[in-house]
């Protein structure tokens, strides 16, 4: 076997955890695999490991173009500088092709006499016959030890790569983006095109992609630009210019705004955001150009900001992405989620860096607080959620005070005849601090102080109940009970319930949701445009 990518020389000396699999795209199905992979490599001390198969097996097998969503390049770059994970490729040939599983896990054991962990996946097969499955490998890699993946599930959404394909062919931009969990991107050299945009007073880079890279359907895209890592907004055109070429040769023209410079033979990022509209056949230059010029309009009303973030465990139900979205109106964010079982496995300088406006959440809000060289915020909290970096110091503070605070303040607390927060954890200190601080009574029911069993008994009139608990935890409350439920989780499945209770009003908990995300956004100095 013939190996590329990260050199065996590289690794040799470590021991080394393994995963194996294509991973076209390193979607959010992926991500959800690979955090896990890391985390298990970390355990036991071992340097995490891809191995993958260059060109892609259905690239040689049925001869594809237009299909792959990353080069090797780019998913090398990201699997580095998102998970810490070195990439091995291994060269896929005829002599691989017909290799059974068994055998190209003799050699590669041969090879990488390190491996000590070998992490399949739930749908793990390999071999010419996808004969060789889990069961096998544990017969075959004794000294190895196999840990056998989980499966990353949505009742919505299917997050594989052909499902992304899909996207991208039907234009379906913000979608793809979603499923792959970062903007869909195409790395390229600019090359000499026929130079008319220049002539119409829009000059264009024209790109020299591979041709087994999948392309989003023919028509005028909203992008970004990366050239010697600085952004620019971007016009996009795929498709093959039929107003003023006829070979109908399907190319990749980016316009980048407030640029003038010759990037001939230099290597461009372009990241793709909105769909602005189909390529169509023009009746004249004339037409084209003012076409053009209505299409950069639009462009310009039209935003991207750098990478948002979330640190947290068990947080794929999270819906930080679409609250940012919907404060940071008609624009394009590109959030990742940072899901860790472990807070040791918690670098916040390192994800900083690549994620400059990061939130935090349960369990690890007073470990972000720690990590801070500022915080603030007054003295007596001790724990933070949200994060950014200036020069090298790490500052944190509090919006969940904030938006606890402006919520409070519309309940009149004063007016109800008892208060009962339930949990003990980082909210609850928050909720006991501002209602201490304003002079108000309330009482705390806890599994630390075993009173949380007394809810469901409770029958007083006119209480406010605050749910400050984990989402596993199913509140009951007794019919006979009036006042109002705030709970600080969001979209849960007893919410319906909870409604039909004439005497209690609901209060979900989006709406400190979105109250801590306004006060992120200034924390961050942004700006709605």
């Amino acid at each position: 076997m013939q190996f590329s990518g990260t050199s065996l020389e590289d690794i040799k000396n470590s021991d080394i955890g393994v995963t194996i699999g294509s991973f076209d795209g390193v979607h959010k199905g992926h991500q959800y695999i690979l955090d896990e992979f890391v985390y298990k490599c970390a355990k036991k001390n071992l340097r995490p490991v891809v191995i993958s198969f260059t060109p892609h097996p259905l690239v040689v097998i049925k001869n594809l173009e237009n299909f792959l969503i990353d080069s090797s390049h780019k998913k090398r770059i990201y699997l580095k500088r998102r998970f810490d994970i070195d990439l091995v490729e291994v060269q896929f040939d005829e002599k691989l092709r017909e290799m059974s599983g068994e055998s190209f896990f003799k050699e590669l054991i041969k090879q990488m006499k390190n491996i000590k962990l070998f992490y399949a996946g739930h749908d793990f097969s390999l071999g010419r016959g996808k004969e060789f499955t889990v069961v096998e490998a544990k017969k075959l890699l004794t000294s190895v030890e196999i840990v056998e993946g989980s499966k990353y599930t949505s009742n919505e959404f299917t997050f594989s790569s052909s499902a992304i394909r899909e996207c991208l062919q039907k234009g379906e931009i913000q979608k793809a983006n979603f499923l792959l969990g970062h903007p869909f991107k195409i790395t390229a050299i600019v090359v000499d095109g026929s130079k008319i945009g220049r002539t119409i007073g829009f000059p264009t880079a024209n790109l020299n992609f591979c041709k087994t890279q999948i392309l989003p359907q023919d028509g005028v895209y909203f992008a970004k630009a990366i050239y010697k890592e600085k952004d620019y907004s971007a016009l996009v055109n795929i498709g093959i210019r039929p107003t003023v070429s006829k070979d109908k040769i399907r190319v990749v023209e980016v316009n980048l705004f407030n640029f003038d410079e010759d990037i001939y033979a230099e290597e461009l990022d372009v990241e793709f955001y909105h769909k602005i509209r189909s390529e169509k056949k023009f009746s004249s230059i004339e037409e084209l150009k003012i076409q053009i010029q209505k299409d950069k309009e639009v462009c310009q009303g039209l935003y991207f900001y750098g990478r948002f973030g979330l640190v947290g465990k068990d947080i794929s139900h999270s819906r930080s992405s679409n609250i940012y979205s919907r404060l940071i109106s008609n624009s394009h964010i590109d959030y990742q989620l940072y899901d860790f079982e472990n807070s040791s496995l918690i670098n916040l300088t390192f994800i900083l860096k690549k994620t400059p406006y990061l939130s935090v959440t349960s369990p690890y809000k007073n470990v972000a607080y720690n990590m801070c060289d500022t915080f603030e915020g007054p003295d007596a909290i001790v724990s933070a959620n949200c994060i950014k970096i200036e020069g090298n110091k790490v500052i944190g503070t509090n919006t969940d005070l904030l938006g606890m605070e402006d919520i409070l303040s519309t309940l009149e607390v004063e007016n109800y005849s008892k208060i009962y927060i339930l949990g003990s954890g980082a909210m609850s200190d928050l909720l006991c601090f501002i209602l201490d601080r304003k002079g108000h009574s309330f009482s705390i029911l806890s599994r630390k102080n075993s009173k949380l069993d007394m809810l469901p008994s409770l029958d007083e009139d006119n209480v406010l109940v605050i749910n400050a608990t984990s989402r596993s935890f199913i509140p009951v409350l007794s019919n006979t009970l009036s006042g109002v439920f705030w709970d600080l989780n969001y979209a849960q499945a007893y919410a319906d319930k909870f409604n039909e209770n004439k005497k209690v009003k609901y209060i979900d908990g989006e709406s400190l949701l979105m109250l801590q995300a306004k006060y992120a956004l200034s924390f961050w100095n942004l700006k709605s445009p």
